[in-house]
């Protein structure tokens, strides 16, 4: 037997949103619209909100073993001015010490982050930090009016390391002025840079942004569905195995992103990532039956009940294409509550003859 080691996915905390919706942001990058891409939150947010969304969430939780993490994205937390900071981080702490919640994460940009800065997040149980980097070209940072050169971004993960914050990168493809050989660098940069996890955005062009009268005026092509999956599965192929974890691709649709008129182009699909896993499941699966080299017969496939849409594929397009390479061989896939999330057990007959271990979404 034949084993294709890859990283077990790792168990994911349970975060509670909370969006400042711009706050602390110094300008607006070309492709943002917090208003649409987050969804309806309040530019002010009280105590008796706060209080009110994050017990929501408590009562919502399903996997009462997972830690509990509350989140602020939205907008650049460490831009915010110190009280208003605090404040929120003093309320957030309130559910630590009664112990509904464990830890505390907020997003930021790279050019906000210093040692005073990041004091302050660790007296206050800050223990993930999100910093939007985008991307690790110059030029193509410029183009999206981001504000700072990819050195910055380098600069504090140096400085999140030597805190020991847990680092989440983000990364966008299909920026303005950016190439598939420029997303391809920036994923060597993540690599080198090493941060705990990745989030791994196609860009949306979404109206009332610098983007959107970009793409009007011609002067900007967003990516394709079938791109936008092809780019985000070769994240996957690079970073997983370097141990640096994807933990989300695509954006979550909130319902002002379903709205009419809201989105006015880009590689937007309710599923984009089951679409980007199913791309990754196909190449791997492809890879393994080159090894086997089948002719004819039976081959089985045994996969966790959780990972059979991903394999099969959308409308089992991934069984389709498999067919096609081996159109003698009868393929089965069958669902075992034994199997790991993410190993794929190959079978002839009742021999196991290969296999492999994919980590999936977190």
């Amino acid at each position: 037997m034949k084993q294709d080691e890859y990283k077990i996915k790792e168990t994911r905390p349970f975060i509670i949103p909370v969006f400042i919706m711009n706050r602390g942001c110094p300008q607006s990058c070309v492709f943002c619209n917090q208003g649409i891409s987050a969804g309806s939150y309040p530019a002010d947010i009280t105590r008796e909100y706060f209080d009110f969304h994050i017990r929501n969430h408590l009562n919502s939780r399903k996997n009462q073993s997972s830690d509990v993490q509350i989140a602020f994205y939205g907008g650049n937390f460490t831009g915010l001015c110190s009280d208003y900071q605090k404040m929120l981080l003093e309320w957030a702490n309130a559910y630590i010490d009664s112990g509904y919640v464990s830890s505390l994460r907020i997003s930021t940009r790279p050019d906000y982050i210093s040692r005073s800065i990041l004091n302050t997040l660790k007296e206050y149980n800050v223990t993930t930090v999100e910093l939007g980097a985008q991307s690790f070209v110059d030029k193509v940072l410029f183009c999206a009016q981001r504000g700072h050169t990819a050195s910055r971004i380098n600069e504090a993960m140096e400085l999140l390391k030597e805190f020991s914050f847990q680092i989440s990168l983000h990364l966008m493809a299909g920026l303005p002025e950016d190439s598939k050989e420029g997303f391809i660098y920036s994923l060597h940069k993540t690599m080198k840079a090493k941060p705990d996890m990745v989030r791994v955005n196609p860009v949306i062009v979404f109206k009332n942004t610098v983007l959107a009268d970009f793409f009007r005026q011609g002067k900007y092509t967003p990516l394709g569905i079938s791109e936008a999956v092809d780019l985000c599965a070769l994240a996957y192929e690079i970073l997983n195995p370097a141990g640096v974890r994807i933990i989300r691709f695509g954006l979550h649709l909130s319902d002002e992103m379903k709205q009419e008129g809201a989105v006015l182009a880009g590689p937007i699909h309710e599923s984009f990532g089951s679409l980007v896993l199913s791309a990754i499941y196909l190449k791997r699966t492809i890879a393994l039956l080159a090894d086997v080299k089948p002719v004819t017969g039976k081959i089985r496939f045994l996969l966790s009940p959780h990972d059979i849409s991903n394999f099969t594929g959308f409308r089992k397009s991934n069984i389709e294409t498999i067919h096609k390479v081996y159109p003698s061989v009868n393929f089965v896939v069958e669902s075992s509550l034994s199997q790991h999330r993410g190993n794929i057990s190959v079978y002839s007959g009742n021999y196991e003859i290969i296999s492999a271990n994919l980590s999936g979404i977190a």
